[in-house]
């Protein structure tokens, strides 16, 4: 992943090291799947604070919520494949 840039509300912007861009939408999946204490996500300046390494995003110094990468590159249907792209913590 070359890029990932915050754009407005939970849209982030990754640019993959393709070279293609895709403007993803994480609020459904942090509906579905963000709960307790990671809530706190929910608040755009949290949000807005997401780390991009090893070929993850994640929030929270200890990678509370990881989305991979790979997964969100090769996944056509975001919607049908939720389970496969985050790991809450």
């Amino acid at each position: 992943m070359k890029a990932a840039k915050y754009v407005k509300d939970f849209l982030i912007a990754i640019t993959f090291n393709t070279g293609e861009e895709r403007l993803i939408d994480f609020l459904p999946l942090f509906h579905d799947y963000v709960k307790g204490t990671n809530l706190r996500y929910f608040s755009i300046s949290n949000f807005k604070k997401f780390k991009v390494q090893n070929g993850n995003i994640f929030w929270g110094q200890n990678e509370d919520i990881i989305f991979s990468i790979d997964k969100l590159y090769f996944s056509n249907e975001l919607e049908n494949k939720r389970d496969e792209v985050l790991f809450v913590i």
